[in-house]
């Protein structure tokens, strides 16, 4: 709740303001004797003044400097007699009493609850405020200069209006903070009031709009109904027919085509151990084997993945109802290879990749493939793509992840790359290492040149080496040491130690000796990104560094 601003009694000011005692002209008795020439000179206050040098001055005159006599005296005491001196007092105790007043007032309205409210208009108040003080020092002032000419009237200012206007300040503050205190009091009233309001302004505001709006609602409302009315026809109608469809189809459903394609598949890879036929109840199939007796007992449990496996591969791509539709599908293969001999395996991998290829050329219902392995080697065969470079990189429409388990959670982990590799892939590796090892690096070059030469064939390493120079030579003659035995040991490093500063010119000649046998499509294939072209000083002779396409000559 806020704080009610105190209100000031300011009635005191106003009524000495009209006090008689300002008006009165205040001046000796008249029947003195020289009360005649004090008030024909008009300087009665001027004598006042001059008596309370008179006692001092020990009856010399402080006008005329003249010594007087007991008489004058006489007449001057006789003259500013009790009336007059009563009238004096009257003077002094208003000016004491205004000037109380006066602070009183000026403090009351400078307290911390009326000039730290911020329900006041603080820069009105505080602008009445000082017109009001302005007008308080001055009628200080008439009244001071009252006392001291007594004779004169003294006019004040009337500080009524100006006292009224910092009190309708405190009053209109008042009333807000009234307001806000029965607001707070009955808060959920006022929130269905407000609302009410609200809700009430809006509808004023829009009523234009809305009426507007509804005579041309009327008709588009008419025509919906009409086209609702159609449409819900329409699906009736589309009921009947797709009820119609569905008793047609359960009379000339068979599965017979997929066991025969079942059966053609397994035939197309040489697969014997089993085939499906027809039972003889209808609308379901056997497992038999080649000579005709009934496996069904003994299939073995690969065996058993392998037909579960068939019969997911042919539902996938046809419908799961008898309607016929298809609808878009994503497909999660788990770990499909799991008790399968090696050729199972292999018709597995073939099948999914085939499924992938349909799913890429838009040629199957399929959008997304997810295959789950624990099986390496699998792995490595079903994500095989001709088209991906030699570093395994991502195609644009796939990713790797590696599930990583915990004592508590399970992990995914991404990968750019295909994180199975082959060890040869791996050696590579080594090569493109930043920085390479001084330790390691030559041995890593003379086993890719012994994997890859001896698969290429046809290679002799004397025609390779003759196209070196110098110590090129002896580098070379290192790298290609395989020749002699056909193979290489821990003990063929003694042909040349490769210390740091070496690792940098065997890189050199092991980049040339794919360029001088015109295979360096399959260097830039398996150096990726970090491939870079000898400068022309290093280049073979005869050779130019762009003349290959990327992939040219590689395995």
């Amino acid at each position: 709740m806020a704080k009610v601003l105190p209100n000031q009694d300011s009635s005191k000011i106003p009524m000495l303001e009209i006090s008689a005692i300002l008006k009165k002209k205040i001046i000796g008795k008249r029947d003195v004797d020289i009360s005649a020439l004090i008030e024909k000179l008009g300087n009665s206050d001027w004598v006042q003044q001059g008596r309370q040098f008179f006692d001092q001055l020990d009856d010399q005159c402080p006008f005329c400097q003249q010594k007087t006599n007991a008489a004058f005296r006489q007449s001057l005491e006789a003259y500013f007699d009790e009336t007059y001196i009563s009238d004096l007092a009257a003077i002094d105790r208003m000016l004491g009493d205004y000037a109380e007043a006066a602070i009183e007032l000026m403090t009351a309205y400078n307290v911390s609850d009326i000039v730290e409210s911020p329900y006041l208009d603080r820069e009105a108040f505080d602008k009445d405020v000082a017109g009001l003080r302005l007008a308080l020092d001055s009628n200080i002032e008439h009244i001071m200069a009252k006392r001291k000419e007594p004779s004169a009237p003294a006019t004040l200012i009337d500080t009524a209006p100006l006292i009224a206007a910092v009190n309708a300040h405190i009053s209109t503050a008042n009333k807000k903070v009234k307001a806000n205190n029965e607001t707070i009091a009955n808060l959920a009233a006022r929130k269905k009031e407000l609302t009410s309001q609200i809700w009430k302004r809006l509808l004023e505001d829009t009523k234009a709009i809305y009426e507007a709006f509804k005579g041309k609602s009327g008709g588009l409302d008419k025509a919906i109904t009409s086209l609702e009315t159609q449409v819900e026809a329409g699906k009736n109608k589309l009921a009947g027919k797709e009820k119609e469809i569905e008793e047609d189809e359960r009379k000339i459903t068979s599965i017979k085509p997929t066991i025969d394609a079942i059966n053609k598949l397994l035939k197309s890879f040489g697969f014997r151990n089993f085939h499906l036929v027809e039972s003889s109840g209808g609308g379901f199939y056997e497992v038999k084997r080649a000579d005709g007796s009934d496996a069904k007992r003994t299939l073995s449990e690969g065996e058993r993945s392998f037909i579960t496996f068939l019969y997911f591969y042919y539902l996938v791509g046809g419908s799961f109802s008898s309607s016929g539709g298809t609808n878009d599908k994503i497909v999660v293969f788990d770990d499909p290879v799991s008790s399968l001999d090696a050729d199972i395996l292999f018709i597995v991998c073939n099948l999914i990749k085939k499924v992938v290829a349909e799913m890429r050329g838009n040629m199957s219902p399929i959008k997304q493939v997810f295959v789950l392995t624990h099986n390496v080697y699998f792995h490595k065969e079903v994500t095989f793509d001709k088209n991906r470079d030699g570093l395994g990189t991502a195609l644009k429409d796939e990713t790797f992840w590696v599930v990583r388990k915990t004592s508590q959670k399970s992990e995914l982990w991404s990968h750019k790359e295909n994180p199975i590799k082959s060890s040869y892939e791996l050696l590579w590796r080594e090569v493109r290492r930043k920085p390479p090892s001084d330790t390691a690096i030559q041995n890593v070059m003379r086993r890719i040149l012994e994997h890859y030469f001896k698969f290429y064939g046809g290679i002799k390493p004397e025609s390779i080496i003759d196209n070196f120079d110098g110590k090129d030579k002896m580098i070379c003659s290192t790298l290609l040491s395989w020749v002699n035995d056909g193979s290489h040991f821990a003990t063929d490093d003694l042909y040349m130690a490769c210390d740091p500063g070496q690792v940098d010119r065997f890189l050199i000649v092991f980049q040339r000796i794919f360029e001088v046998s015109q295979h360096d499509g399959h260097f830039r294939m398996m150096m990726g990104e970090d491939y870079v072209a000898l400068p022309n000083s290093e280049a073979p002779k005869g050779f130019v560094a762009s003349a290959l396409p990327a992939d040219a000559g590689s395995v």
